[in-house]
């Protein structure tokens, strides 16, 4: 082992971590991002120190956060980045300054001059970048409304990183020295993303031209490698942000028609270096100081994440989020960001702050970031699942249900949901709308929908919604655990009453055909069109196509009522699958005249 390679040990040390951790904190539901940041801990020099120059480490990692970055740019092009302007520079502007100046007002009331209470505001008033937009796109909130104002948020700190790295020389200049050096720094960083710009819009689009020409995938996934790393090399070159650098030029990029072949090729990497970042962030704690000041330092995140996560709620009341969202909002962008250990380093360089102050407040922040996922993991157990507090439910109460006797009764209004009662609506159907999703139902009724915010697995709220009177109930809800309960009840309470379902699987569906409910599997239909185009597309006609799709959709629909009452024995399941193969080959064969004559008086049948 001595004559090892130090990189492959290194390789190995990180790759063991990562697996063991981030399976087992996902397991327990705290999610993969703390799995990541006790892993780092664990290897790192606080603990089993198998890890040497953590800070080199640190740096080569920060190109995940640099891929994340780019790859959100990629998703926006600049027309829907423009339509979150108010967002950005309204919600984020007052995000970033009221937690600066609480920064600053906070420091002073302690002691410390201005220059280290502004220097340490600025600092602090950053969230993580990676870690709020890892959670969200956990947590599927990344499209909610909390989500949008976050992301909003997170972009516009990473524009004010640039004015406030300008600004901390002039805050060392105070006590040693000239403000031109801070001028010029701020030139530089106006003409590098000036450039970035340049590049994007002019440049690099013909180069992957020529390299898509070339049909060498392995070269383009090189030049979009060469991309991010260069851009992040100018951006760290002038002292801005290397994710906000790359973030612009996948903007830019976003209307490439090369723009998923390049997002599939950075995927991979951007997984693995964003999880070597959080492992970093998890290695470079040092906790000799939280050993020798444990009060202090758990104060500090104390009020970091209590004084950041009141402002922040305070602001997106007024931006108009609901509780929920708020709530969602504040805890997410409550912790310390990355940026925050390089507004450190340049302010004890520039001699604003010592040593003695920026490790506390380092570790504070590192801590804090460990903080945040926990904190939301708590959040969804105590609000979202429970709400208990003072031992009352404090949990938005269900909407009291109005029985319309109504025909049909619509338990989810998701995706699929919404494009069956659209169906209905359009014929004058009566419906009542049920949904558990808070959100859902005030975007539903701010369109005009009438729904009501309710959980159909309760029986109760289904019978106040009339489910007695009405003909069909249709279950259109995600979970398919649940969809059976209610199934299972309802065929108990009111066996009179229809029941379609949506499924997922034949699996599923075989358990709601043998309660006699009516199944539709959600993919089904959507696979067999996409055939259809295929088969077009290969040359067949198109009424031959259309009719080829439906034959083979029919009999699927046939085999799955002879497979039914058979569900439960694999043996039956597998003969059946191989008789059915080659039966629907014959009958292929058999019509394969009637699908090509446009004119036979089937065709359309």
């Amino acid at each position: 082992m001595s004559h090892a390679p130090s990189f492959l040990v290194l390789a190995v040390v990180f790759l063991s971590a990562a697996v063991i951790m981030v399976p087992l904190f996902h397991r327990l539901g705290i999610g993969a991002v703390i799995g990541y940041l006790v892993a780092g801990i664990l290897i790192g020099p606080s603990v089993l120190n198998l890890i040497p120059k953590v800070e080199d480490i640190l740096h080569f990692s920060e190109i995940g956060v640099v891929l994340l970055l780019f790859l959100i740019g990629l998703e926006l092009n600049p027309t829907k980045l423009w339509s979150m302007r108010s967002s950005i520079f309204g919600v984020g502007l007052s995000q970033t300054a009221l937690t600066t100046l609480a920064g600053l007002a906070i420091g002073m009331l302690l002691g410390f001059s201005w220059q280290v209470s502004l220097a340490a505001g600025m600092a602090l008033s950053l969230s993580s970048t990676a870690i709020a937009l890892q959670v969200l796109k956990e947590k599927k909130w990344l499209p909610s409304p909390a989500g949008q104002t976050a992301f909003a948020v997170l972009l516009f700190q990473d524009l004010a990183v640039i004015p406030m790295l300008a600004l901390l020389p002039l805050l060392g200049e105070v006590a040693v020295g000239s403000e031109s050096a801070s001028w010029l720094s701020f030139a530089k960083s106006v003409g590098a993303i000036l450039g970035v710009v340049f590049l994007g819009r002019y440049l690099i689009r013909p180069i992957l031209r020529i390299i898509a020409s070339s049909a060498l995938r392995e070269i383009l996934t090189a030049f979009s490698l060469l991309l991010v790393l260069g851009i992040s090399l100018l951006m760290s070159l002038v002292g801005l942000s290397m994710a906000l650098g790359t973030f612009l030029a996948g903007v830019l990029l976003a209307e490439s028609e090369y723009r998923h072949e390049i997002e599939m090729d950075l995927e991979p990497f951007k997984g693995l270096l964003l999880g070597l970042f959080f492992m970093s962030v998890g290695m470079s704690m040092n906790l000799s100081v939280l050993t020798a000041q444990p009060f202090l330092i758990l104060g500090l995140v104390i009020l970091l994440l209590g004084a950041k996560g009141l402002i922040n709620f305070g602001i997106s009341r007024t931006a108009g989020l609901d509780v929920r969202d708020s709530l969602i909002f504040s805890i997410t962008l409550s912790q310390g960001g990355e940026f925050a250990f390089v507004l450190f380093g340049l302010a004890t360089q520039l001699k604003i702050f010592p040593d003695v102050i920026a490790q506390p407040l380092g570790l504070a922040v590192a801590i804090s970031m460990i903080s945040a996922p926990l904190l939301i993991v708590a959040f969804e157990k105590l609000y979202l699942e429970k709400l208990a507090l003072g031992g009352k439910a404090t949990r938005r109460e269900f909407d009291a249900m109005e029985n319309e006797n109504s025909k049909v009764i619509i338990a989810g209004y998701g995706r699929f949901g919404q494009m069956v009662g659209r169906v209905l609506h359009s014929l004058k159907v009566p419906i009542t709308v049920l949904d558990a999703d808070p959100n859902q139902i005030e975007i539903m009724r701010k369109f005009g929908w009438k729904a009501f915010y309710g959980d159909a697995t309760r029986m109760d709220l289904l019978e106040a919604s009339g489910i007695a009177t009405a003909q069909i109930l249709v279950i259109a809800i995600d979970d398919m655990g649940a969809a059976l309960k209610i199934i299972e009840q309802v065929k108990e309470r009111w066996p009179r009453v229809k029941i379609i379902s949506r499924t997922r699987n034949r699996s599923t569906a075989f358990d709601m055909m043998a309660q006699d409910v009516q199944v539709v599997r959600e993919v089904a239909s959507a696979s067999v069109e996409m055939a259809e185009k295929i088969l077009g597309q290969l040359g067949y006609g198109k009424h031959e196509a259309f009719q080829i799709s439906r034959k083979f959709y029919n009999y699927d629909l046939r085999m799955m009522d002879e497979t039914a009452p058979h569900s439960k024995d694999q043996a039956v399941l597998i003969s059946n699958a191989f008789r059915s193969r080659e039966t629907l080959i014959r009958l292929m064969e058999k019509d394969e005249k009637n699908f090509r004559d446009e004119d036979h008086p089937d065709a359309w049948s």
